[in-house]
């Protein structure tokens, strides 16, 4: 995406793109995170901080869906533009 944008020198869009991809990928990193101290609270049937882990990862999750939308509608786009080339 990010790539095609630069192809065809839109670099505000590719700056843009570059900014989502980088905070989609540090919300990726905290999800992991999330999840493996959710498993351990479960493990150690700590049932309260499983609890508030998931509302935590359920925060993180919504904060980030507009974000994942505008880039999946972006790439159908870019698809759609490369094959009418």
């Amino acid at each position: 995406m990010k790539e095609s944008a630069v192809k065809r020198e839109d670099f505000s869009l590719a700056k843009e793109l570059k900014f989502q991809e980088d905070s989609l990928k540090k919300a990726g990193q905290q999800l992991l995170y999330l999840e493996e101290k959710k498993s351990i609270a479960i493990t150690n049937e700590d049932y309260e901080s499983a609890m508030l882990i998931k509302q935590e990862i359920s925060k993180i999750r919504s904060m980030y869906q507009p974000q994942r939308t505008k880039l999946q509608q972006f790439n159908q786009e870019n698809i759609e533009i490369n094959n009418d080339s």
